[in-house]
């Protein structure tokens, strides 16, 4: 365990990682996952992607929609 937080001790605060620049949501679910960033949705869902470009300002939204 120690290892792992570690390692997102480094996702979270390390000045350099990509993950703590924008807004980024993830679920896994159990026939695929769920990804949410601030310019796109991407659902994987049973073998298949579908993913869409988002309109400005939607995060919030969609999170609300898909995560709550």
């Amino acid at each position: 365990m120690s290892e792992l937080n570690k390692i997102q001790e480094t996702i979270i605060e390390h000045p350099q990682s990509p993950f703590n620049k924008r807004s980024l949501a993830t679920k896994l679910q159990y026939d695929g996952s769920i990804t949410l960033t601030e310019n796109s949705l991407t659902i994987w869902k049973n073998g298949d992607e579908t993913k869409e470009s988002l309109p400005p300002h939607s995060f919030k939204q969609l999170y609300i929609k898909h995560f709550q």
